[in-house]
């Protein structure tokens, strides 16, 4: 190891250990933002953001999720 380069803890990388790595990628426009943990968009869901979810307003007036 060098005087100037950071061992970064499992999970992590980059300069200053920052950066989050994922070892499956976030799909569908999410992002690595912890260790193994995706953000999704608002329209996708799971842990790496492939369930599409669908909303639809039903005959009550309220919103209804479905997952494809």
């Amino acid at each position: 190891m060098r005087w100037n380069m950071c061992l970064c803890s499992p999970g992590w990388t980059g300069p200053g250990c920052h950066s989050a790595v994922c070892e499956l990628p976030c799909a569908n426009g999410g992002r690595c933002v912890g260790p193994d943990t995706c953000q999704s968009p608002s329209d996708y869901t799971g842990p790496q953001c492939l369930t599409r979810e669908y909303q639809q307003r039903a005959p009550n007036n309220h919103t209804a999720k479905y997952n494809f």
